[in-house]
């Protein structure tokens, strides 16, 4: 009586310690992609920043003048902008 009441103890935990075991993994694998997720956006966010700083810098009247060439380099207007 006692070896089946141990053994049918043993298998109970058994499960509990599996299903424990599953529900940490898949807690662990919902928190490292919410944590990726917030840290994606924030680097989203801070580079937009960033290019919207560098777009207001560019003086657009500069930029204008310039044709895309090889003759741009030694310009004033792309020296500036560089």
């Amino acid at each position: 009586m006692f070896s089946k009441l141990s053994s049918y103890r043993l298998k109970l935990s058994k499960k509990w310690l599996y299903a424990i075991l599953i529900s940490s993994i898949a807690l662990s694998i919902i928190l490292l992609f919410s944590i990726a997720q917030s840290t994606t956006k924030k680097f989203r966010a801070n580079f937009n920043t960033q290019a919207r700083l560098i777009a207001n810098a560019i003086d657009l009247e500069r930029l204008k003048k310039l044709n895309g060439n090889a003759s741009d380099l030694s310009s004033p207007d792309y020296q500036r902008i560089k």
